[in-house]
């Protein structure tokens, strides 16, 4: 169900910073998880919280996207981290995809692209179940605005 690739770059932003606009995307959790998907099991978006928080703290994480998939069709909903804060909107509320227009029983799955510079992440990661070869959604992107402090902002779009 997780999977990841990775990218190489640099970042520089604070804990706070990291806190406050992962607070935002993990309110976004809080709705995906509110609508009962039957493919999430478990506390899966509690320790995908946990890892996207760590990966952060370890200025390791290039993006992640959740990609929403029933019948024929695909939606995903992504996340670009962005650490020198250039944002595409100011910082925007969290809120407002409704995640009751899919079914109950769409198949999520979460991928996530991250730095391997350091054994130790690696080592987390796999210990966690993370696995390669996560492929992006790409279809058509419509921006759904920017958690942003500081030197940190995340661009939240969807894609259909």
């Amino acid at each position: 169900m997780t999977s990841s690739h990775t990218i190489s770059d640099s970042r520089s932003y604070s804990e706070a910073e990291i806190k406050e606009v992962l607070g935002k995307v993990y309110d976004d959790f809080h709705a995906i998880d509110a609508r009962g998907f039957e493919s999430i099991k478990g506390d899966l978006l509690e320790r995908v919280r946990g890892d996207l928080y760590y990966l952060m703290k370890k200025k390791a994480l290039n993006e992640f996207q959740i990609k929403i998939k029933y019948g024929v069709e695909t939606v995903a909903i992504h996340y670009k981290v962005n650490p020198s804060g250039t944002i595409v909107n100011s910082n925007s509320p969290s809120g407002g995809i409704d995640y009751y227009e899919y079914p109950k029983n769409a198949d999520i799955n979460i991928i996530l692209s991250r730095k391997i510079f350091n054994p130790e992440i690696n080592k987390y990661m796999a210990d966690r179940g993370w696995t390669g070869g996560g492929v992006f959604f790409v279809g058509t992107a419509e921006n759904k605005g920017d958690y942003s402090k500081g030197n940190l902002s995340i661009n939240r779009s969807i894609r259909k």
